[in-house]
């Protein structure tokens, strides 16, 4: 691969902020102390990244605890045979955890099925293997 073909595959390999990854971690795909080019640059780690989560939480918290605030209203909620009053806020906060906990429990079931058929496939292979190798099961 020529210089040119490294510069134009660095040059493709930008982030989001246009910043360039140097031409080693390119090359090798790395992950661990990526620093830009044409200078030292800024090492990304596990814990800056955890940060930058703590940091879209709490603006995200600030935000869920404005919209409790402005949606105090109370409104009637019948499901099936209950049914009462509360705050707007509650009944939808309440409506997205309940849609959240269904996502989340389908997911976790597709993610075991898919765990157990590789085991499954696993196992069958070391089988075939032995089996082929004139072993017996």
């Amino acid at each position: 691969m020529g210089k040119s073909s490294v510069m134009s595959i660095i040059e493709s390999q930008q982030d989001d902020k246009g910043s360039t990854w140097n031409e080693a971690n390119v090359i090798r795909g790395g992950r661990r102390g990526r620093r830009k080019v044409g200078g030292e640059g800024i090492r990304q780690t596990r814990i800056g990244r955890a940060w930058g989560a703590v940091i879209v939480a709490a603006v995200l918290g600030v935000a869920l605890v404005d919209f409790i605030v402005q949606n105090t209203r109370s409104v009637r909620v019948e499901f099936f045979a209950a049914n009462g009053r509360m705050p707007v806020a509650v009944a939808l906060i309440g409506a997205a955890l309940v849609g959240a906990f269904l996502v989340l429990t389908a997911g976790m079931a597709r993610t075991t099925q898919l765990r157990i058929a590789g085991r499954r496939g696993k196992r069958r292979g070391r089988r075939a293997a032995s089996l082929a190798a004139g072993g017996t099961d």
